[in-house]
């Protein structure tokens, strides 16, 4: 027995001295560390070369200079955009990807229907986008904006690999070659100095389209290259639209675009020819409009989120004016009749599958259920531009009463609200819960004589992910407001794996602590964040506020917490705020849990003001930090 003890005890050293090594430890974190980084160049590179792919296949760019390093080729294209090209296999497992005879994706075996080819002169739009998540491949067709896994193993597995979809590159005469790992071959001519670029600089563009006024002039610009002698050049727009060539200026082709009455939008193509290459860029062009009504009826998007609102998938919207009552699922578009203000009575306040949307996009609608909850029994229930009132005076606002199912989206755009000395919201009906939660870009008027809850989940319910952000939350100066942007009551209430809490970009101005408060009291997520929030206050905070006020599940990462600014017009501040409860969370070394506050501060200083008014957009010195919301 004793021979035995002292043979586990020999083992058990030799053990610790062995993993005490740290020669073996460095190489462990040198091979991790080589994992990772092949991992994200092999995401980055399949990426790559499939953008690459696909403007081949489109037809109508070539290359006008190019590059090589290594197996790496850096590639400008004749409409300015630059990519990067990488042949053969770099890492492991890659998705199979390839394209059908009928020109669209085949992506892990399955054909997705997506064009990949130019078909009738219009390009191709979608380009299947990859990233590694958790060891495994995802795709997404839009954009990155939705997901989902593809059964193709590992992407660190080395055996029974699936190869990088491009296998080979090279230039051959005035072609640049790739070749496939089916063996296809596509082709990009090689034309040096050959361009056809529209010049983005000083157009209004938003989300890459052109506004312009309705019937109006506006200038277009078209870089041609050095290159671009006896070639021929052409903007081809509907009839509506008029376009005319005037005087080159700087090398460059000048259009002059005469936009037509009414909500209106299409593609500007620019096309170049120079022997046997045709060569286009094209931009999408909107008329503006103050109507959001008019838009839908041109066929835009109206986008809520990530929802987009249009006459497709929409097409029963209605129009309404005045002083009306919603008590039907539906879209609704509220503008002013021509001699009542609109205003929306919400009936008993169940909202199920509505939608409600300000005409008028420069101005907010009035909406209210009395003293009736506002509650969500719905799939959804989307807003933008309503102003919410109610004369409740106690409990909460916003609830799921009456709800058997979770909702889908819950969302508040462009919105305000006049919140009572009560919680904004409490989603606690067992069996319901939201999946996606949206707070932005509204104003919050808060009047709390005590500490209240803005979002407030209970009972046994599920959410994925909540986003509050770019919203400024406010009392009125000389009083503080105690509220809670984030609580939970009791254990029932659960997120679903992956979900995310984003709190983000918002201006709180005299909101702090009527008693010991936190911003956030749900256990967190090591991937939530809380960043760029900006803090005012004009009266004293005689309470502990602290952003994070629970634990973390894992390792707290500061820098999800860590860019949040405090500051008062007081000459000395004594309130104290905290990043997080330092008993709760371990503060990586050299980092404070405090939050400093920055004195004398004055609102005028801080906030922009027209004839003695604010509605706390900020001055350019402080927007220029990156923190607070950005309002109209």
């Amino acid at each position: 027995m004793r021979r035995n003890k002292s043979f586990l005890l020999f083992g058990l050293l030799a053990w610790l001295f062995t993993a005490c090594n740290t020669d073996d430890l460095e190489k462990d974190i040198d091979t991790l560390t080589a994992r990772v980084t092949d991992m994200e160049t092999q995401m980055r590179t399949l990426n790559d070369n499939l953008n690459i792919v696909r403007i081949m296949l489109d037809g109508n760019k070539t290359i006008m200079n190019y590059s090589q390093d290594g197996d790496t080729y850096t590639l400008t294209l004749s409409n300015g955009e630059t990519f990067k090209l990488t042949p053969g296999t770099i890492g492991g497992n890659y998705p199979a990807v390839s394209i059908s005879e009928n020109g669209t994706w085949v992506v892990g075996g399955t054909d997705t229907g997506k064009r990949a080819v130019a078909t009738n002169g219009t390009d191709a739009t979608i380009t299947p986008q990859f990233k590694i998540e958790n060891k495994a491949w995802f795709v997404s067709y839009d954009g990155g904006k939705n997901w989902e896994q593809l059964a193709n193993g590992n992407p660190t597995e080395t055996d029974g690999i699936t190869p990088n979809p491009v296998s080979e590159a090279k230039i051959e005469g005035d072609f640049f070659i790739i070749k496939m790992n089916d063996g296809k071959e596509h082709k990009i001519p090689v034309v040096k100095n050959l361009a056809c670029a529209i010049a983005k600089d000083g157009l209004n563009l938003s989300d890459g389209v052109w506004l312009v006024a309705q019937e109006s002039e506006s200038t277009l610009k078209v870089n041609r290259g050095s290159n671009s002698q006896d070639a021929s050049i052409r903007v081809i727009a509907p009839v509506e639209w008029k376009v005319v060539r005037t005087t080159d200026e700087d090398g460059m082709a000048v259009f002059t675009v005469h936009s037509p009455a009414g909500a209106n939008e299409c593609a500007l193509v620019v096309e170049l020819t120079k022997g046997v290459n045709t060569i286009t860029d094209h931009l999408k062009v909107r008329t503006i409009t103050d109507s959001n009504y008019a838009d839908y009826l041109a066929g835009f998007d109206i986008m809520i989120g990530d929802v987009a609102i249009n006459k497709y998938d929409y097409p029963e919207a209605k129009l309404i004016e005045g002083v009306v009552t919603i008590s039907e699922p539906g879209c609704y578009f509220i503008k002013d009749s021509e001699t009542v203000k609109a205003a929306v009575s919400l009936n008993d306040g169940k909202m199920n599958n509505v939608i409600l949307i300000a005409d008028n996009k420069e101005e907010r609608v009035n909406a209210t259920a009395g003293n009736a909850f506002v509650s969500i029994v719905g799939e959804y229930f989307l807003c933008k531009g309503v102003h919410f009132t109610t004369t409740k005076t106690s409990g909460r606002w916003f609830d799921q009463a009456g709800a058997t199912v979770p909702a889908q989206k819950a969302y508040w755009e462009d919105c305000s609200f006049d919140v009572p000395d009560i919680n904004f919201s409490f989603f606690n009906t067992n069996g319901a819960g939201i999946e996606n939660i949206l707070i932005k870009s509204c104003f919050i008027s808060s009047k709390n004589s005590a500490n209240r809850n803005f979002i407030q989940l209970g009972g046994t319910t599920t959410f994925t992910n909540i986003t509050i952000c770019n919203n400024v939350f406010y009392s009125k100066p000389g009083s503080i407001s105690g509220l809670s942007l984030f609580g939970q009551t009791g254990t029932g209430a659960t997120f679903a794996d992956g979900g995310m809490v984003k709190i983000e970009n918002n201006t709180l101005v005299n909101i702090g602590a009527k008693a010991v408060l936190n911003f956030i009291s749900v256990p967190m997520k090591p991937d939530w964040t809380m960043n760029n929030n900006l803090i005012w206050y004009d009266t004293e905070v005689t309470n502990r506020t602290t952003l994070v006020g629970v634990g973390v599940e894992g390792q707290f990462n500061f820098d999800n917490f860590g860019n949040n600014r405090v500051f008062t017009s007081l000459s000395q501040s004594d309130a104290t705020w905290r990043i997080a409860d330092p008993g709760m969370v371990t503060f990586p070394e050299g980092k404070n849990f405090r939050l400093d506050v920055t004195p004398n501060i004055a609102a005028e200083s801080i906030f922009i003001y027209e004839n003695g008014i604010t509605n706390y957009a900020l001055t350019p010195e402080y927007a220029a930090l990156g923190i607070g919301a950005i309002v109209k």
